[in-house]
């Protein structure tokens, strides 16, 4: 199961709104109107000049895991079920044999995040719980994208408690999760130019050519050879089975279903095996 969700406003770096403001900007500088920019090379007059300025792409690499930032235990109540018994000197015996389908899952949150026309997206392998249909998705690096993939597994169990006389015991078997957070970080590559065609020649020419030391944002990190860096990053969030046990709570056994409190709480250890 795959799910697409959005959060609250999120830290982007918008490429086409860093370059709509360096356009208007670059405007008022030259005191020049604008009669377009293209980053994509669609108009007539800069197709030629594809191979000398190219056009503007944004790449994202890999998602790179870090190391764990938190990580706890959450146990889930499964099933529950109370057995009386009221024999006086006789103990008795009950049989807990149930399946159940338990949930895991892996969650990507975008938190400083990257767009460019449409989306950008970065390749995400799976880390911690392991999702036997998917081995990797597809990610948008669009800030407050949050992406969830979940699967079930089945579990069971099939155990014999024994009641003591004159005992109520209550039967509950929990299926604990391994919750971890872990920090991710993909990076993009831009490079290219932006091409501004203005209404009257500025130095000889109606079309001029910046790459983006002009944009003067300080999120682009200079990597050589015209390409500049930027850096997404977020959480990645793993959810899975961790263990399970049934948990036995005696109380005094008493008549009409009557609960006093608990005497005795002990705990027997399952196997997750599927």
């Amino acid at each position: 199961l795959l799910l697409p969700l959005t959060a609250g406003e999120p830290d982007t770096f918008d490429l086409d709104k860093a370059v709509e403001s360096f356009v208007e900007s670059e405007a008022k500088l030259s005191k020049r109107k604008v009669v377009w920019w293209d980053v994509h090379r669609k108009e007539d007059d800069v197709k030629e000049a594809r191979r000398e300025h190219p056009p503007v792409t944004a790449t994202a690499g890999p998602v790179v895991y870090g190391a764990t930032k938190s990580s706890a235990k959450r146990p889930n109540v499964v099933y529950t079920q109370w057995v009386h018994n009221g024999q006086a000197s006789s103990s008795q015996t009950t049989t807990i044999e149930r399946k159940t389908e338990h949930k895991k899952t892996a969650t990507w949150h975008v938190e400083g995040g990257f767009s460019y026309s449409g989306s950008v997206t970065a390749s995400a392998s799976f880390f911690i719980v392991n999702i036997e249909t998917k081995h990797q998705i597809s990610l948008d690096l669009k800030g407050g994208y949050r992406e969830e993939v979940s699967d079930t597994e089945t579990f069971s169990v099939n155990h014999v408690v024994t009641v003591p006389p004159m005992k109520s015991v209550k039967i509950d078997w929990i299926i604990t999760d391994a919750v971890q957070e872990v920090p991710w970080t993909s990076t993009v590559a831009v490079a290219g130019h932006i091409a501004i065609k203005y209404t009257e020649k500025l130095e000889g020419t109606f079309v001029w050519y910046y790459n983006f030391p002009y944009l003067g944002d300080s999120r682009l990190k200079y990597a050589g050879d015209d390409t500049y860096l930027y850096t997404a990053n977020g959480t990645f969030t793993g959810v899975k089975a961790h263990e399970a046990h049934l948990r036995i709570t005696e109380h005094d056994y008493q008549a009409y279903g009557g609960r006093s409190s608990a005497v005795t709480t002990y705990t027997i250890p399952l196997s997750l095996t599927p």
